[in-house]
């Protein structure tokens, strides 16, 4: 019998890797403050006003188009691997939907607190960015 101080790489047996869930879809969601803060970059590079902007508009629905795309297919996934999955309604507020999730998925915290963290980033950089740059 051998004892290892490396932690067992197997999953636990409530964690979402034991059951078999993907989390792709769930970990997009939480990352997507970050796209935003990308699109909110680039429509101030390509259209020189953030103020002005359609194409932060634009960016900001096919964002949310986008949640709402990975939500359905994160319930889905949640559903096949046995755990009762949060409301659909909830990614219209997609952080409740996280929180939601993580409350239900064992091992999955993460998720919500990552949103919050990435919301935070976003709006700092932006803010600062917007009172560096005059607007």
């Amino acid at each position: 019998m051998t004892t290892s101080a490396l932690p067992d790489s197997r999953p636990q047996r409530d964690s979402p890797a034991a059951r078999g869930i993907d989390q792709f879809a769930a970990w997009c969601i939480a990352l997507m403050p970050l796209v935003q803060l990308w699109t909110y970059f680039m429509s101030y590079i390509f259209d020189g006003s953030v103020a002005r902007s359609g194409v932060q508009a634009l960016a900001g629905l096919a964002g949310f188009l986008g949640v709402v795309a990975l939500g359905l297919h994160d319930i889905k996934n949640l559903e096949k691997a046995g755990y009762r999955a949060p409301y659909a309604g909830w990614l219209v507020f997609y952080p409740a939907y996280l929180i939601a999730r993580a409350r239900r998925v064992p091992g999955t915290v993460m998720l919500p607190v990552t949103w919050f963290l990435c919301m935070l980033l976003f709006v700092f950089v932006s803010v600062t960015f917007d009172i560096a740059s005059g607007n």
